[in-house]
């Protein structure tokens, strides 16, 4: 049967309000729903359920028998991966030291991204105070924003020459434990 002749069957027995048509039609909404989005028409199947829920009561049967009713359907879920405030699993190293004349953007997005992190900083940051002058170290990372608007930076933690960078990226490995955990 199409798709239009099932809406034609389905508003039918709502109109008539025969029992045996209303569990048929609670019964199409519900395999409709499995195979549906919200995108792609859920919604439209999910208020069709409601008002033959609604007709169902009217007509004195009992819809705690039905387990094609929305208090028996089962909402899905959002990925984990579209939940807001949920880390991307990427990390961000920006350094910058005026006096080396170095500007870089690090990117990680595999295991053990502190360890890269700390590695780099080891790596490029002068150990004399006074070519540390003017430097800054700012790890940033990935985070799901609301809605579908994309990923956001979330700052873990900064540094500014004259600091303890120890301290600074004990500091972001804590916050990236924690962001991982939610």
């Amino acid at each position: 049967m199409t798709r239009s002749k099932e809406l034609k069957r389905i508003e039918g027995a709502l109109e008539t309000t025969d029992p045996a048509e209303l569990r048929w039609a609670a019964t199409e909404c519900r395999l409709r729903l499995r195979f549906v989005t919200k995108k792609r028409g859920g919604g439209r199947w999910r208020s069709l359920l409601g008002r033959i829920e609604a007709a169902l009561r009217q007509a004195g049967v009992d819809a705690s028998d039905n387990p094609f009713l929305p208090s028996a359907m089962v909402v899905r879920q959002r990925s984990e991966k579209q939940q807001p405030g949920k880390a991307t699993g990427k990390l961000i190293c920006t350094l910058k030291v005026p006096s080396l004349d170095v500007n870089r953007e690090d990117r990680f997005s595999e295991n053990r991204q502190m360890s890269r992190v700390r590695r780099i900083v080891q790596d490029w940051l002068p150990e004399t105070e006074v070519a540390r002058e003017g430097a800054s170290l700012t790890v940033s990372a990935e985070v799901r924003h609301r809605g579908n608007q994309g990923v956001r930076r979330l700052v873990l933690c900064r540094w500014r020459a004259g600091q303890s960078i120890t301290e600074a990226l004990e500091r972001a490995a804590q916050h990236w434990d924690e962001l991982q955990k939610i």
